[in-house]
């Protein structure tokens, strides 16, 4: 059986919180789930540090998640 959570933000605005946002996204979707997610799909402004964002959110979500995603 396939489950969902999701977590989202519009951060566009908003820079001095950009890595917080994206940690509450994903621990939004651990929430959702009840545990952390198995795959995960990010889009994200190339306006942003991404590989930072991505460090943020694989520290949440863990090494076990699979992401996917683009700009």
């Amino acid at each position: 059986m396939m489950q969902f959570g999701d977590g989202c933000f519009s951060i566009f605005l908003d820079r001095a919180a950009f890595f917080e946002h994206g940690r509450e996204a994903a621990q939004g979707a651990c929430d959702g789930l009840g545990r952390a997610p198995d795959l995960a799909v990010v889009f994200a402004t190339v306006g942003y540090d991404q590989r930072a964002l991505l460090a943020t959110i694989r520290e949440t979500l863990g090494s076990q998640c699979q992401l996917v995603g683009c700009s």
